[in-house]
């Protein structure tokens, strides 16, 4: 259970991403991952957990005229089916992010050798047992590696010995935010010039 602290605004969310997308392309989540926001887009406002277990139940191939109705029945059968599907699949990386209580986590923590990656809103209570990562500006390789990773999806032709000095500036312009370089990325993905 590893938390990602960091200023708000800062870019957590699309760290975790990348560090998702770049745990899956080296194997490490064979279970693949998944990503379940726990705060309203417009408000922030906490989302009660028990609204996410439908899909994370689909996602551990279960039916969904299966999926029972109450959020009881619902948690119970997510505690068998998530233990079955590393047993079947392996480790899968769940990413929670705006979590704001210890109830969304005891809800959404899945039995198994799953790793779970959270995005917290507010500070956590210690007794929840996070390992804090705690996370500021990225240097200047990691901002230039963050860029080429998210231009190799948008535009592979970008990247290479000609345009470094423009991943370099992109790199400094942003200081080092992440979600900073993911806006820069989609620029340049766009207008290369």
């Amino acid at each position: 259970l590893t938390g990602l602290r960091a200023l708000r605004g800062l870019g957590r969310t699309a760290l975790a991403l990348q560090f998702a997308e770049q745990a899956l392309s080296e194997g490490r989540y064979p279970g693949g991952a998944a990503y379940v926001n726990l705060a309203e887009q417009e408000t922030g406002k906490a989302v009660d957990a028990h609204r996410a277990l439908p899909n994370l139940l689909a996602i551990t191939g279960t039916e969904i005229a299966a999926i029972p109705m109450t959020a009881m029945q619902q948690l119970a059968m997510y505690r068998t089916r998530s233990s079955l599907f590393t047993k079947s699949n392996g480790a899968m990386l769940l990413i929670l992010d705006g979590v704001s209580s210890r109830q969304q986590l005891e809800v959404l923590r899945p039995d198994g050798e799953h790793n779970l990656l959270i995005i917290p809103h507010t500070q956590l209570d210690p007794e929840v047992g996070t390992v804090e990562v705690t996370i500021g500006p990225l240097d200047s390789d990691s901002s230039v590696a963050l860029l080429r990773r998210s231009l190799a999806d948008r535009n592979p032709h970008f990247t290479g010995p000609r345009n470094e000095y423009k991943l370099l500036r992109a790199g400094w312009i942003a200081a080092g935010l992440p979600k900073v370089l993911e806006l820069m990325a989609h620029h340049l993905a766009e207008r290369p010039e």
